[in-house]
């Protein structure tokens, strides 16, 4: 939570570095990390690297039907979100159907909240 607050290069490094060790994570962990990377990386405005590291931890969570799949689409609608907005909407859609079903309510307002953000810039005259 410390690194949503404003230090995003900090954790992003932190979890580049740990996906850099030769620690033995389990799939489950490295999904996670993956995922918390990307997350920093979006907020960097680094959209590619977001894109690599979220859509990774995106395979291995429905490759296992992991509940963190809901948190990599969302993550991933973020980093999507200012060069395709229709995706990005799409992706905030189905996290937060998956959020709703898990009956995880901060992380479905979250995602509830952002979309209605990325409606509201979207409606706005360019």
């Amino acid at each position: 939570v410390y690194w949503f607050a404003g230090a995003f290069l900090e954790g992003r490094t932190i979890v580049q570095e740990l996906l850099a060790t030769s620690a033995e994570f389990s799939g489950l962990a490295r999904a996670r990390l993956r995922t918390v990377g990307g997350l920093m990386a979006a907020l960097l405005s680094d959209i590619v690297g977001a894109t690599a590291e979220l859509e990774g931890a995106l395979e291995w969570f429905e490759a296992h039907d992991d509940e963190g799949r809901a948190t990599a689409l969302a993550g991933l609608a973020f980093a999507t979100a200012p060069v395709d907005a229709d995706r990005a909407r799409t992706l905030m859609i189905e996290s937060a159907r998956l959020l709703a079903e898990a009956e995880d309510v901060f992380g479905e307002a979250i995602v509830l909240c952002a979309l209605g953000w990325l409606d509201g810039v979207g409606a706005q005259p360019r």
